[in-house]
Formats: C-alpha cells, sequence, structure tokens
C-alpha cells in the first residue's frame, strides 16, 4: 500500500484533510507559544451521522496534558456551580 492509498483512504471522510488544517494552524501558534493541543469534533451528516474526531498538538507534552486536565477540572466545577445555584 502506498502513501497516496493511505491518503485516499483517510480522506474519504476528509480525515487527512483535517489533520493537515490542524498542523498548519499547530505550526502558527508554536511561533508565539511553548506548546498548543487543538481538539476538534466536526458532524458528517450524510456520512452515516457521525462525528469526526482530530487532534494535534505540539511542544511539551506534560504541560499539554497538565492545561487539558486543568481545563477538565475547571469545566466541571463550573457545572457543579450553576447546577447548585439554580437549585437554590
Amino acid at each position: 500500500m502506498t502513501d497516496d492509498d493511505i491518503e485516499k483512504m483517510l480522506s474519504s471522510d476528509g480525515q487527512y484533510e483535517d489533520e493537515k488544517f490542524l498542523e498548519k494552524k499547530v505550526a502558527e501558534i508554536m511561533e508565539k507559544f511553548d506548546s498548543v493541543q487543538i481538539f476538534a469534533t466536526r458532524y458528517t451528516p450524510g456520512d452515516g451521522n457521525k462525528s469526526v474526531s482530530v487532534t494535534k498538538g505540539n511542544g511539551e507534552w506534560y504541560a499539554r496534558v497538565g492545561l487539558v486536565k486543568d481545563w477538565i477540572i475547571r469545566q466541571d466545577e463550573c457545572t457543579r456551580i450553576n447546577e447548585r445555584e439554580q437549585e437554590e
């Protein structure tokens, strides 16, 4: 199987193009920042009505993981605070 064959398989749902797009954006962001991690999803109607997810990142791995963990914790805390306020 050649690289072209793999590219065609991946591009059937646009994933290859999505990954290349995000790679360019990561490179642009890395010009100003030390690390970056991008998570993106796209709904694909007519293709089994599924969502396609793509992640790309660069830079210090522990910094990226720490940032994601911190974001998840903050989102969880905001959700809990909002739920408590609605109950009152």
